[in-house]
């Protein structure tokens, strides 16, 4: 294991500078997009004579690195499933002495998408290993990509109605004025149940007057009483000097 591991770190030096065997494009399944549909996202490979791409499927602790494709998150997209090799073969690796799943010569990934809104951008990176049949010779690869597309149509219903308000609902409360004479608790405080309800000024007088009085029993109050009636008997009992 450990000669297999030096043989590919000495082959991804010396050739991943030079050589390119694999090349990837990638493209969608359809351009007519609208929000809520589902799009393929394909990644096309073409592979040069005696050499082979590593595909998905298959035990990854064997050695190789199978494909793998990254997209960049974001809210306009919801990935679907998970990468799929379209059409690849089975392979038994004398390299790495196990089975494996390849392409040769061309090949086909596909990963599927589902739009979400109109902002929705596909863009991301991808990684793989591409081996011979020659000299036991692999290179690991890697790139990116951003896809340009036009999303039609508005956003969901559901996003939609999420941002209006219902209707049938009122949002603000107007009540109509009463008239009324004197002070009147709004009976819709207390469910129509009302407790105090004066309907006159005469009325709102002799309550006054009641509320008035009953604050000159307080503690802070009454004391001063006595002593307010004695001052003002003591100024009418001292009899008033004349000055000649």
């Amino acid at each position: 294991m450990f000669r297999i591991l030096l043989l590919l770190i000495i082959s991804v030096a010396s050739y991943a500078q030079v050589l390119k065997p694999a090349k990837i494009t990638a493209s969608l399944s359809k351009t007519d997009l609208k929000v809520g549909d589902q799009v393929d996202v394909i990644f096309k490979v073409t592979i040069d004579d005696n050499w082979y791409v590593y595909t998905v499927g298959f035990d990854e602790e064997c050695g190789p690195v199978p494909m793998k494709v990254t997209i960049v998150k974001n809210a306009g997209i919801e990935l679907v499933g998970a990468l799929k090799a379209i059409d690849d073969h089975k392979k038994h690796d004398e390299i790495f002495d196990c089975d494996v799943r390849i392409f040769d010569k061309k090949g086909e990934f596909r990963q599927t998408i589902k739009i979400l809104s109109a902002s929705a951008a596909i863009k991301g990176e991808y990684e793989g290993q591409v081996c011979t049949t020659l000299e036991g010779k692999c290179i690991l690869f890697d790139g990116d990509f951003n896809i340009g597309f036009k999303v039609g149509g508005a956003e969901t219903t559901t996003q939609q109605n999420e941002q209006q308000p219902d209707e049938s609902v009122p949002t603000t409360l107007n009540p109509q004025p009463t008239t009324f004479f004197g002070p009147k608790l709004d009976p819709t405080i207390l469910d129509g149940k009302p407790t105090l309800e004066t309907e006159s000024f005469a009325t709102f007088l002799i309550l006054a007057f009641i509320l008035g009085f009953t604050a000159l029993l307080t503690p802070c109050v009454f004391p001063m009483i006595p002593m307010t009636v004695t001052f003002f008997f003591a100024r009418q009992s001292i009899p008033s000097r004349r000055h000649s």
